[in-house]
């Protein structure tokens, strides 16, 4: 074997142990926070979120993937989870947690994302791969975010901008069905990533700008066969144009002049299942829901009469016009395609299968994301920015810092393929910045290509000169930030870890302090008794009397986040400024009397606090402020009981 081979494959040995020790250490970092040892035993704590948990568990019950009982996702996470535990649960029944095992199958799609990451980053050189990868092994929001269904579409977005990176290379019919299908079932997991719709016109616009072919068919078939063919073609041109022109027609007049049977039919399917609201509630979204329906068909028929027009305009059969106009345009028809029938299929026929329940919480999920989330941004406060603010505290100060470095040296020396993924992920990031409830974990699908961009700086930083100088800066760069963005990670996996519980706590505290047979207020319409996972379990207080704020008890027990959200109610109204209904939305308007009583209680007017128990992000000690260059994300107050008070009534 010549030196050169054996120096080849001393390469990739090297590359392939260092992708397994980054592998390892993104995995224990992830179980970290769901783990715990007891006796010398490693116990899994923490299961998957439970709206997520609540979803799946049906479709496993059932043993039926399509029976949603529960619709607050789209369906595509539940389905995989459900059918990796289906035969688990039928070879161990009642052995594995459903929760638990979901959790582990996340972080296993997790650390999946960091190896298409690695792939995606080898597009521009080993090196940029394996520190990208190692960037996002220590991303604190990917880390926090384990037992989440973000983590499924991130995965999906990877693989679709790894087959997006094939496609540039080498833009094979594969390679672009791949990548539409996948972004296809990114979308059918979290509805963000369609706004990363660019990517199916990527290949096509790129070929444009180097003269590249887009291919043709040159086969020459019999005539036999090309005349049997053209009547098919014909045939099926026409009819499907036809088909489409006749069915927008009658909706068109079913829509204008039938309405009311049509409204009759929807409460007759609606009535067929119990609901917190009775149909009128919904009618006006229905309406608008419909005439926005009753548009797209206008616009759908306009588009076919005029698709069947043309080419008799042009005076060129319609099936050669078709033909030719395909082949010149393939290369985003395809990916196109792929994506709207991977949609149908994984979205469309469960939502169709479970229409009564896709539209109940579909219309819940869309008001919850047109909200204010529950008073914390207000419409006269709304959400900070998420590039100054909650990208920061998603990656960290130093490993942001690094990116955007990335994101600058990319623009200035024009880094194609580069340009190409950040105008492919600029519309997903306007409508993060537009939408009124934001959430550090929305943006997750995001936070891999910070983490590319980041390598990719420091990579070509290495490559600089003078040689000694440019590697030593980045290697001291590259161990300060993962070391940093590792110990921020731990600090934030540790304050979700299930062995410190704020609640438990404050029930012990109450027990050896608060004589037993006080009244202790734990009820208030302002959030409180709509979050009862804020303060301890009722039964572990069964020795109080548990009452409202507003009777004046002698104790009260307040969760951190009312007390933020209250104290942010009593600023604006010292500005003149007050609270709509709207803007506690998902939870219900509150009493007036109880928000009377509550911001008496944050000024201490008639209560003094006592004591207040609250936990944050820490490690070995090292603890953490916000890392945000904008303003309060609301990012803890997210994580629910993080932090609750205790006041005391004043006597005398």
């Amino acid at each position: 074997m010549s030196a050169r081979a054996i120096d080849s494959r001393m390469r990739v040995n090297t590359t392939v142990w260092l992708l397994v020790l980054i592998v390892v250490a993104a995995a224990s970092v992830r179980l970290f926070m769901v783990t715990d040892w007891h006796s010398g035993v490693l116990h899994l704590t923490t299961p998957c979120n439970y709206p997520f948990v609540d979803e799946i568990r049906p479709l496993v019950e059932s043993k039926n993937l399509l029976h949603f009982e529960v619709f607050f996702y789209p369906p595509v996470a539940p389905m995989v989870v459900a059918l990796f535990y289906l035969p688990v649960s039928l070879m161990a029944p009642g052995v594995i947690d459903l929760g638990r095992f979901c959790s582990v199958l996340t972080i296993t799609v997790d650390v999946g994302t960091l190896l298409l990451l690695y792939f995606v980053g080898r597009e521009w050189g080993v090196r940029v791969g394996l520190v990208a990868a190692a960037f996002y092994a220590v991303t604190m929001v990917a880390v926090v975010s384990t037992g989440n269904v973000q983590i499924y579409s991130t995965f999906f977005v990877m693989l679709a901008f790894y087959y997006l990176l094939r496609s540039l290379r080498e833009p094979s019919r594969m390679n672009l069905v791949l990548m539409g299908g996948f972004l296809g079932l990114a979308v059918a997991t979290k509805y963000f990533p369609a706004f990363l719709f660019l990517m199916l016109f990527a290949v096509h616009f790129e070929a444009r700008q180097r003269g590249i072919s887009t291919g043709q068919d040159n086969t020459v078939l019999p005539e036999h066969m090309q005349a049997g063919r053209s009547r098919f073609a014909h045939l099926v041109w026409h009819g499907a144009l036809l088909g489409i022109l006749l069915l927008t027609a009658v909706t068109i007049y079913v829509g204008l002049f039938h309405r009311e049977w049509v409204m009759d039919l929807f409460r007759a399917i609606y009535d067929r299942h119990s609901h917190e609201h009775a149909f009128e509630y919904h009618v006006p979204v229905i309406n608008r829901l419909f005439n926005l329906g009753l548009i797209s068909a206008a616009c759908l028929g306009v588009l076919a009469g005029v698709v069947w027009v043309l080419p008799y305009a042009k005076g060129i059969l319609p099936v050669e016009w078709a033909r030719d106009n395909f082949r010149r345009n393939q290369l985003w028809l395809f990916p196109c395609m792929s994506m709207v029938g991977s949609v149908i299929v994984a979205l469309g026929i469960p939502a169709v299968l479970n229409l009564n329940n896709y539209v109940k919480y579909a219309v819940f999920t869309g008001k919850a994301y047109a909200s204010t989330d529950g008073g914390m941004f207000p419409a006269a406060r709304p959400a900070p920015s998420y590039f100054l603010s909650f990208f920061p505290e998603s990656l960290g100060r130093f490993l942001f810092v690094l990116a955007c470095l990335g994101l600058i040296y990319c623009l200035l020396v024009r880094e194609r393929r580069a340009l190409l993924i950040m105008a492919v992920g600029l519309p997903l990031y306007i409508m993060l910045e537009l939408s009124s409830v934001k959430v550090n974990r929305y943006a997750l699908d995001l936070m891999p290509l910070f983490c590319l961009f980041a390598g990719l700086f420091l990579v070509r930083l290495w490559d600089g000169k003078p040689k000694v100088p440019a590697r030593a800066l980045s290697l001291a760069v590259f161990l300060i930030v993962m070391s940093y963005s590792a110990i921020y990670s731990l600090a934030w996996a540790n304050f979700y870890r299930a062995d410190h519980d704020i609640r438990v706590e404050t029930t012990e505290w109450l027990k050896s302090h608060v004589p037993p047979g006080s009244r202790l207020g734990t009820k208030s319409s302002v959030i409180v008794s709509w979050a009862p996972q804020l303060l301890p379990e009722t039964s572990f207080l069964s020795d109080y009397e548990l009452t409202e704020y507003t009777s004046r008890p002698e104790y009260i027990l307040l969760p951190k986040l009312v007390y933020s959200v209250v104290s942010q109610y009593s600023e604006l109204a010292r500005e003149g400024i007050t609270y709509t209904d709207h803007d506690w939305f998902p939870y219900p308007a509150p009493d007036q009397k109880d928000v009377i009583m509550l911001v008496g209680l944050v000024a201490q007017t008639e209560y003094n606090l006592i004591r207040e128990f609250e936990k944050g992000p820490s490690f070995l000690g090292l603890s953490f402020s916000d890392q945000n260059f904008g303003r309060q994300t609301w990012f803890i107050q997210h994580t629910g009981p993080y932090a609750i008070q205790i006041y005391r009534r004043r006597t005398g």
